[in-house]
């Protein structure tokens, strides 16, 4: 199996690299994703960050993960994800630690700019404790969640983060991703 890094590898599929994009990592739609590993990003104790990257996707009919460290189920495996949901909107979702919340949307921030096919964007989320998650599009605020999370902070779990899939086994992102960023400050 290739290896990107530490702890990571391209699973299950084969995400080429393409000089469609600028070498970015183009994914099929069907069983393409790369998992990075439980990677320690925020130092310990810390619950804020920001989470960008370029995406480009073939198909805006389907709902696809762009980057998560998710897995849909378990009330206690939920961190962060960013989605290019069957609406062609971005949204980005961060919870609280023990949160059950997910599929209630509370935490979800989804763009009021509806995306094209074939069309690259740059989308960051920005999540913090005490404030509402916030999804940019292109640089502008273009959501804002509708509660905070709770001050205890973001859930801080052992799932690895995925490109291109949901805990490598669901909405699998059918086009190119580049320039994946995870930064330990709000931006």
């Amino acid at each position: 199996m290739p290896k990107l890094g530490l702890g990571s590898s391209i699973a299950t599929g084969e995400a080429v690299l393409s000089e469609e994009g600028s070498f970015s990592l183009l994914f099929d739609g069907t069983d393409d994703f790369v998992n990075l590993g439980d990677l320690t990003i925020l130092p310990d104790g810390q619950r804020y960050g920001t989470v960008s990257c370029w995406a480009y996707n073939r198909d805006a009919s389907a709902t696809a993960s762009m980057v998560s460290k998710y897995v849909a189920g378990g009330a206690y495996a939920k961190e962060w994800f960013f989605l290019w949901d069957s609406n062609s909107k971005a949204l980005f979702g961060a919870w609280a630690t023990g949160s059950t919340e997910a599929s209630s949307g509370t935490r979800h921030a989804t763009s009021s700019e509806t995306l094209s096919e074939d069309t690259w964007y740059h989308i960051a989320g920005t999540f913090h404790p005490t404030e509402k998650n916030n999804c940019y599009v292109n640089g502008v605020l273009r959501a804002t969640s509708s509660a905070a999370m709770a001050a205890d902070g973001l859930d801080d779990t052992n799932q690895p983060i995925y490109i291109g899939s949901i805990a490598g086994n669901s909405s699998y992102f059918d086009g190119f991703i580049k320039d994946v960023a995870i930064w330990d400050v709000t931006l």
